[in-house]
């Protein structure tokens, strides 16, 4: 089950169908699907048999084949991004809006996680966090999108609209951590976990 900004999605157990949740009931908007990823910008799907990847466009069984197949792929307020790895290279892409057109703004990453507030990825030789938050040049110049540390390894990680969350596992001190803005300057803001989530609070 993934959120976008206003909806809910879901698989069925057999991964045969997708399924948007719409005035109290349940309402078949695709085929079989392999993964599901949601967020601001809207959903997507890769595919069982390739693993390519759909944008579902709103309008039940209205699919937009965007992409090829990647290791992983998340979503943003402002895009979707994937992680590609393959033999000698791979890298972190965004996705451009239109057509198949990707954009590659990052080497190749442990895993990534997005939300509202932007993207962030973890290195694959020693799990430390860099987050990235895109906007056009034309909107800042002086300021281009640009990764930056933001903290160390965690057992997993969740961004919501204004905040970055990491799941500790540490057997001295395991727990849900909230990111304040600095490097160095996480918050414990509850105990162990298995899994954390984010998502805007609708009240």
């Amino acid at each position: 089950m993934v959120r976008t900004e206003f909806s809910i999605y879901a698989m069925t157990p057999e991964k045969d169908g997708v399924f948007h949740f719409h005035d109290g009931s349940w309402v078949q908007v695709g085929g079989p699907a392999a993964r599901l990823f949601g967020g601001n910008r809207g959903l997507v799907a890769t595919t069982p048999d390739t693993g390519d990847l759909f944008m579902y466009l709103n309008t039940p069984f209205s699919w937009a084949h965007i992409g090829g197949p990647g290791a992983s792929f998340a979503v943003t307020g402002d895009s979707v991004y994937g992680l590609s790895k393959f033999p000698g290279g791979g890298g972190v892409f965004r996705y451009d809006g239109s057509g198949m057109s990707w954009t590659e703004i990052g080497s190749v990453a442990g895993e990534i996680y997005g939300g509202p507030w932007g993207l962030v990825a973890t290195n694959p030789d020693n799990g430390e966090l860099f987050g990235f938050q895109f906007h056009s040049p034309e909107d800042n110049p002086d300021n281009p999108p640009q990764w930056r540390h933001i903290g160390g390894p965690g057992a997993s990680f969740a961004v919501s609209l204004e905040n970055i969350f990491g799941l500790s596992t540490n057997p001295d001190g395991g727990g849900v951590f909230r990111f304040d803005g600095d490097p160095a300057n996480w918050t414990r803001i509850g105990g162990p976990a298995n899994s954390i989530v984010a998502a805007l609070w609708t009240g």
